[in-house]
């Protein structure tokens, strides 16, 4: 009995995870158009933002229409998904919990104006991956 109460909780929390709409996912005008394209979650050598993670950080808040914190408690933290294809440039979003329109509408905004990045490599080839991501801006 035990066993079967842990397996339907099991089943039940992670549906969301599986079960989510196409609606969160958005192609980016720089996406690569082939169709459908493997996108790796782990490689040997993951994307790079130029100048690497602190770089990052520093350009969102930077160039962000809405102010940014780096506190998760002083603000709205949006999770996304950010693919990074063969050739550098951010492909696809797909969020994945939180946020307004407004401030969607403004990570994407980011993403389509980021530089290129370092793709990442796997055995020796660049690969389109995947990377969960977070950004926290400032409730007003």
């Amino acid at each position: 009995m035990k066993r079967a109460i842990l397996i339907m909780w099991s089943f039940c929390a992670f549906l969301p995870l599986v079960a989510q709409p196409d609606s969160n996912k958005i192609f980016l005008p720089n996406a690569e158009k082939s169709s459908p394209k493997k996108i790796y979650m782990q490689v040997e050598l993951m994307p790079e933002f130029p100048g690497g993670g602190d770089s990052l950080e520093i350009w969102i808040a930077t160039n962000s229409r809405i102010p940014t914190v780096n506190n998760r408690k002083k603000g709205t933290t949006i999770y996304y998904q950010l693919v990074i294809d063969k050739k550098g440039n951010a492909g696809e979003v797909e969020f994945i919990h939180g946020g307004t329109n407004s401030q969607r509408e403004e990570i994407i905004r980011l993403i389509e104006s980021m530089p290129r990045w370092t793709p990442g490599l796997h055995e020796g080839k660049a690969k389109n991956v995947g990377i969960v991501m977070e950004t926290t801006f400032k409730e007003s």
